[in-house]
């Protein structure tokens, strides 16, 4: 849903069946979780407030409790190093609702760069609609595939901002071509 968490809860209240506040993603975009038919009235309500709303192609009601058995197998039988914190912190990321606008605010008040490591940008714009310090822009690392100018710009700031960058390090264990003129490459060669 294109609105904010106070509006979606508003929404969850007026329909029948279980629906929740899945993730708050940014102060106008909020992610609903729960029984189909509560959350085709949901969108239904958006669109009439002339709201956009989107239904995401995912394989089940996550950050909901349609997901507790998972969280309670996962807690009982995972394979991962086992700490008693950790596996109760990992059971239930599937089950509570996700407040990535609170976790915005409480890093930018700690930081001076923000690095988004991983494909796309989707992180990157979620983080600028939410921050409140102007200063302050998140860089992604990739906003589309082989786009160099983003890594370029992230190693920038990086330096600007007095952190060690281990150049020797950055392309190690990398594929690289060496640069091949136009007039000396073979595409089909006998």
């Amino acid at each position: 849903l294109f609105c904010s968490r106070t509006q979606a809860e508003s929404f969850i209240a007026a329909v029948n069946g279980y629906a929740v506040v899945a993730n708050i993603n940014s102060p106008n975009q909020v992610v609903v979780s729960g029984d189909i038919d509560a959350i085709t009235a949901i969108m239904q309500l958006a669109n009439e407030k002339e709201m956009s709303s989107a239904r995401l192609n995912v394989s089940n009601a996550f950050h909901s409790k349609y997901v507790q058995p998972a969280a309670d197998m996962l807690r009982r039988d995972a394979t991962v190093p086992q700490t008693p914190q950790r596996l109760d912190y990992l059971s239930r990321q599937g089950v509570q609702s996700v407040d990535y606008v609170s976790m915005v605010h409480a890093i930018e008040t700690r930081c001076d760069l923000m690095i988004e490591v991983g494909p796309n940008q989707v992180l990157s714009k979620l983080t600028a609609d939410t921050l409140q310090r102007a200063n302050l822009k998140p860089l992604p690392v990739s906003s589309e595939p082989n786009l160099d100018c983003d890594m370029n710009a992230v190693l920038a700031q990086s330096f600007v901002h007095g952190v060690d960058v281990q150049w020797s390090k950055l392309f190690e264990a990398r594929l690289w071509r060496p640069f091949v003129p136009v007039d000396d490459r073979i595409f089909i060669g006998n």
